[in-house]
């Protein structure tokens, strides 16, 4: 081509292959491809200065790129298939041109490639439902998502591996149909929903420092199969917009498994440490929401196979007021938290055999020295230690626990051995 903008037209009465791989085409403005079932190869130079590159509407169009390329702020138009081959390059496409956009219904990777979704012609939302992404070892979204949404169905991204996904710190997921995403490592997303009925099956890696809320639809649920030994969700809310049902599974290490900072009516959580010396971490609402005598047993964290010979129950020690940062044995009738009372106590001497049931549970702890406003944490077990129920309370004054004080139930543990004071602790 001249220093002029050129169009190249490809038009083929054989079998549609073009390969410029080692074709400058620099100074192509236009690309226009005739036949349907087309597979063009470029290198990215040939497209540096492309500002249109249409595919025929009468068959599959495929384009392949050898090295990293960028079509952002390119018209595309009927591109159905695009790949990008070589070790570790970058394939940068516009996001409202993807997917539902109607391009891109298969974009594939070499392995190891990486791809970005630009801004386009504006922040718009994701929606990969009916297309097919692999190949890619790193994803990104960040700067096409902005407040909008990616949404994936069983077959959006397929991964063979550790697959880095970036999203914006306002962006979110919605999943639609039930999909693995075990092997991503996220940044960002502030909203996952799972579509009713549907499972997000997801590890520790898929979690961050972004506040993110899991929904899921009333019926949806969230699957976390640990890789590492730590998971800590003391940032974020499940079941806010709508319920979710979420299982948690531990390795065979030693976990440390933090629950939600908040969780909703209806939205079940399960904890299995599975093995080893286990620590579990809980806030005031990470079970039954505080303001009220909340004490649902499904909507409590379950633990599910707690064993006292390893594992340690642990109370977040910002969610107490006004009494002392310590754990110990206090008899039924006898806590003081006016004096040296712990601020996590287990009640000994008295068992309780409904956890849902106030008037059982305050008749267990007894008579509670306390001062207004004051906040503590307290476990009782059933009578064989098999179960123990955990529990927040803001007390409204000394006496015995009632309506007026605000208590809740926060976890309901199924225990093995002997249950006792130093299985509890504070962080």
């Amino acid at each position: 081509g001249d220093a002029g903008a050129e169009t190249l037209t490809l038009t083929s009465t054989t079998d549609g292959v073009f390969n410029f791989s080692n074709t400058a085409k620099t100074a192509v403005n236009v690309v226009t491809i005739t036949n349907g079932g087309s597979n063009v190869t470029f290198q990215a130079a040939d497209v540096a200065g492309l500002t249109t590159l249409t595919g025929s509407a009468a068959g599959v169009t495929t384009v392949n790129f050898t090295d990293t390329t960028s079509l952002a702020t390119k018209d595309v138009t009927n591109i159905d298939v695009i790949t990008i081959a070589g070790v570790d390059q970058t394939l940068t496409v516009d996001g409202d041109e993807a997917g539902a956009g109607g391009q891109y219904l298969t974009t594939t990777g070499s392995g190891t490639s990486n791809l970005v979704y630009a801004v386009g012609a504006g922040a718009a939302s994701l929606d990969l439902t009916n297309t097919t992404v692999s190949g890619f070892d790193s994803i990104s979204v960040a700067a096409a998502l902005v407040a909008n949404t990616l949404t994936i169905d069983a077959l959006s991204i397929v991964t063979g591996g550790a697959t880095a996904v970036t999203a914006g710190a306002t962006s979110n997921l919605a999943v639609t149909e039930t999909y693995n995403a075990s092997t991503w490592a996220v940044t960002g997303f502030d909203l996952v929903t799972v579509t009713a009925a549907q499972t997000l099956t997801v590890s520790d890696t898929f979690f961050n420092t972004t506040v993110a809320v899991y929904d899921g639809s009333a019926t949806g649920a969230l699957v976390v199969n640990m890789v590492g030994t730590t998971l800590d969700l003391g940032a974020d809310s499940f079941g806010t917009g709508s319920d979710i049902q979420t299982t948690i599974t531990g390795t065979a290490g030693n976990d440390t498994i933090t629950f939600a900072n908040a969780k909703a009516a209806g939205s079940a959580m399960a904890v299995t440490g599975n093995g080893g010396t286990d620590t579990f971490r809980f806030e005031g609402a990470s079970g039954n929401a505080t303001g009220g005598d909340l004490l649902v047993i499904a909507d409590a964290v379950s633990i599910t196979d707690f064993n006292s010979a390893n594992d340690v129950i642990t109370g977040q020690a910002a969610g107490l007021a006004g009494v002392n940062l310590t754990t110990g044995n206090v008899a039924s009738g006898a806590w003081n938290l006016d004096t040296t009372g712990p601020g996590f106590a287990l009640i000994t001497g008295a068992t309780v055999a409904d956890f849902s049931s106030l008037a059982a549970v305050s008749a267990a702890v007894g008579i509670v020295t306390a001062t207004a406003t004051d906040v503590a944490y307290f476990a009782v077990t059933n009578i064989n230690e098999s179960q123990v129920g955990i529990y927040r309370v803001l007390f409204a004054a000394t006496g015995v626990i009632d309506a007026a004080d605000d208590l809740t139930l926060v976890s309901v543990i199924n225990n093995t051995g002997d249950f006792n004071a130093s299985n509890l602790g504070l962080y």
